[in-house]
């Protein structure tokens, strides 16, 4: 999708309408009314394959309020990691406003013991989806209690 400065426009809009109108509302119920969780999918799992700038658009509203939203890991870092390694189910997922936890690269380990993800890495985003390397492609919903980092 090509650029369009009144999307960008409308997008403003309406994170800062809905924000200021549902200061509660979940990650969920957020990407669901607005539609911001598939913002940067590609059409074909869902998205709306939009571009950077309207991600930055959304950003830039999400900052502006202090929003605690996951949009930076779940529709953008996980969106374009799903993307680079095939992951279409968790595409379509993620277009639906699942949260994700992104674990970057960097000196660590991890491992899976039974349905517990273990180990110690140096930046991980917190959410409800987790997978460690694409290119092993190992994605599952993260265990409850397997927040610690």
């Amino acid at each position: 999708m090509a650029f369009a400065p009144a999307l960008a426009d409308e997008l403003r809009a309406a994170v800062r309408d809905y924000l200021a109108g549902r200061p509660g509302a979940s990650w969920r119920e957020f990407a669901r009314d607005v539609g911001i969780a598939g913002l940067l999918v590609p059409g074909k799992h869902g998205g709306a394959g939009c571009g950077a700038a309207e991600m930055a658009a959304v950003a830039e509203e999400l900052g502006r309020a202090l929003s605690p939203h996951p949009f930076l890991q779940s529709a953008v870092m996980a969106v374009e990691a799903a993307t680079s390694c095939g992951a279409d189910e968790l595409l379509e997922a993620l277009a639906g406003g699942v949260s994700a936890t992104v674990v970057l690269p960097g000196d660590g380990e991890l491992r899976l013991d039974g349905e517990r993800l273990t180990g110690v890495v140096p930046y991980a985003l917190e959410g409800s989806w987790c997978w460690p390397t694409p290119a092993g492609r190992w994605w599952r919903p993260c265990p409850r209690g397997g927040r610690r980092t």
